[in-house]
């Protein structure tokens, strides 16, 4: 098997290379994706939290309105 060429060697090199790059790349998108999944879900929570209170805000001023109906009925 005769020995590699300068050029041979250099364009595998340059492959591995590139493929290093295509990797670390993917790898850096992978991270990204993630980090902005993290995020939904805490602006989900964080939202959720907010609806709750909404609730619980309407439902008790329904409540003392209904007892304010109820104490004018009697």
């Amino acid at each position: 098997m005769p020995p590699e060429s300068e050029l041979q060697i250099s364009l595998r090199n340059a492959k591995i290379a590139n493929d290093d790059r295509k990797i670390k790349a993917e790898r850096k998108r992978q991270k990204r994706e993630m980090e902005l999944k993290e995020e939904a879900v805490q602006i989900s929570k964080a939202n959720s939290k907010k609806v709750t209170a909404a609730l619980v805000i309407s439902t008790i001023s329904l409540l003392m309105s209904v007892f304010t109906f109820i104490q004018n009925q009697m």
